[in-house]
């Protein structure tokens, strides 16, 4: 008794204990319903770890697609690089033949001029061919007339007079 009066709370404490069997049965009954719940907790997350790896193989198979493409992209867009250049180096060529074949038509052009001028006549037949053929020296750029043309800034001729001449008048 002497310890009720020191602990007053377990002067009941028979009364509230709790019988064995009871207490296993409960135990037992609440280990069930905790491993069921813990087994759908368990299938529940393991659906949704499926079904976010099935994502994550989806988007990796598109990133690897897309990786894919870029690269074969990438080897065309290379490729269309060198024809690319190739096609310049031909268009210069292209260009570079036309003026040469523009400025040996000029030539022609203006030595058959000056043949005409001077009265060259003994080829009648060339000169009406020559005058047959149009050639249009308007559609010429400048800087061709004055690259294969001579004229008074690109081959200056020298006025020859006769001092002699002057000098005894």
């Amino acid at each position: 008794m002497e310890d009720l009066k020191i602990f007053p709370w377990l002067k009941d404490f028979q009364d509230n204990l709790i019988d064995i069997k009871t207490l296993y049965e409960f135990s037992s009954r609440e280990t069930i319903m905790l491993r069921e719940e813990l087994q759908i907790t368990h299938n529940t997350y393991k659906n949704e770890i499926q079904k976010i790896n099935m994502e994550l193989d989806y988007k990796d198979y598109k990133i690897n697609e897309s990786i894919r493409r870029l690269l074969d992209t990438s080897k065309e867009i290379e490729i269309l690089k060198d024809e690319n250049v190739l096609l310049r180096l031909k268009n210069n060529l292209l260009i570079q033949s036309r003026e040469d074949w523009v400025g040996r038509s000029l030539k022609f052009h203006y030595l058959f001029q000056e043949m005409d001028k001077i009265g060259l006549k003994q080829s009648e037949y060339v000169f009406d061919a020559y005058k047959d053929i149009e050639i249009p020296l308007d559609e010429i750029p400048i800087y061709l007339k004055e690259r294969f043309i001579p004229t008074i800034l690109t081959n200056p001729s020298e006025v020859i007079t006769d001092s002699s001449d002057s000098e005894t008048n």
